[in-house]
């Protein structure tokens, strides 16, 4: 049955558009160990060296399943600081000129989701992104008063082990700390960094239960 359901996995794999991602990003070396695994309709848009492993290169590290995009403009970077990266099906990731996206070992993100990333978007390590959510750390359009801009661009950095739950929305400057829960449909703005905690609701999101631990 394992092996089955492994021949079954490996022939979802665009090994055409796989093999050339990795050599475009990687040179030879990722040629051969192919850190990078493309399903059938994902796609990657990026420069050469714009997405950096940290750990030695090896055989699946980031692995995209159906129908996810992955735009990188001239400049920004994805950096991955584990060995297991996984989106799931129909994410977008934009990725700016300036924009720095960085992820953690053992992160999944389900589908559906929107990373929008102009400054810095930061997931520490186990973190689990359910469906339908959207993350910006900037509000694409500029807002000026008396000539000056008020709305710039603020990172957005989520520590370890969060559990973010379906139809939820991050917004610029947040922080959210580790051994987390963030509750279907919540909106986010500022700091959620009570750990070991579910936050949920609207305006505001706050605290429901505290001294928590969830298991994926």
């Amino acid at each position: 049955m394992k092996l089955l359901s492994a021949i079954n996995r490996f022939r979802k794999i665009n090994w055409i558009t796989t093999a050339y991602v990795n050599f475009r990003q990687f040179g030879l070396k990722g040629l051969l160990k192919l850190p990078i695994l493309l399903q059938y309709g994902s796609r990657i848009k990026a420069v050469a060296g714009s997405i950096i492993f940290e750990k030695p290169l090896q055989f699946n590290m980031l692995l995209l399943k159906c129908k996810n995009t992955i735009s990188i403009q001239s400049g920004g970077r994805i950096i991955l600081h584990g060995t297991k990266a996984c989106f799931n099906h129909m994410n977008a990731v934009l990725v700016g000129s300036k924009g720095v996206f960085e992820i953690g070992n053992s992160f999944m993100a389900n589908g559906l989701g929107e990373f929008n990333c102009r400054k810095r978007l930061v997931f520490g390590d186990d973190c689990l992104i359910s469906v339908h959510t959207m993350f910006l750390d900037t509000d694409y359009h500029t807002i000026t008063k008396d000539g000056s801009i008020i709305n710039h661009d603020r990172e957005i950095i989520i520590g370890h082990r969060v559990w973010i739950g379906c139809n939820v929305t991050i917004l610029k400057g947040t922080t959210i700390g580790n051994d987390i829960v963030i509750g279907a449909g919540s909106l986010l703005s500022g700091s959620y960094c009570e750990n070991n905690s579910i936050y949920a609701g609207h305006n505001p999101t706050r605290p429901i239960k505290s001294g928590i631990v969830w298991k994926a």
